[in-house]
């Protein structure tokens, strides 16, 4: 059976794996936890679906939370109790790994909009941006 509901929800799933990739010794050198709901494996975590959101965002997707990532929520949560500038942090690791990501892949974003002119109205907000 086909666990993903949407090409969509497959797409964010790889983007958010690729997110625990970049963390790898050889590559960014995140800590990764010891077991699931610690606070390590949280932050990881929380890192890796803020990669996501960022991948889905610039291939024009959805940042589709699958079923399995909302487990991890509550943890994410205790975690943005605890520290006030864990989410900044959290948005700081998440922009190195989609940058290395990009590099390595040899993606490279659209251009900033030029000054003057008019913002696209429908254009997808990332959802942890």
């Amino acid at each position: 059976p086909n666990v993903f509901n949407t090409e969509d929800g497959f797409v964010a799933t790889k983007a958010h794996e690729l997110g625990h990739w970049s963390g790898h010794a050889s590559r960014l050198a995140r800590e990764f936890g010891k077991r699931f709901g610690d606070k390590a494996y949280s932050f990881e975590e929380l890192v890796a679906e803020q990669v996501s959101a960022r991948i889905c965002y610039e291939l024009g997707l959805p940042a589709d939370l699958h079923e399995s990532h909302a487990s991890y929520v509550s943890h994410w949560l205790e975690i943005l109790k605890a520290d006030k500038t864990a989410i900044i942090t959290a948005a700081a690791k998440a922009d190195q790994a989609f940058n290395h990501l990009a590099a390595y892949s040899g993606y490279q974003s659209e251009p900033a909009e030029d000054e003057g002119e008019e913002a696209d109205e429908t254009a997808p907000v990332p959802a942890y941006a």
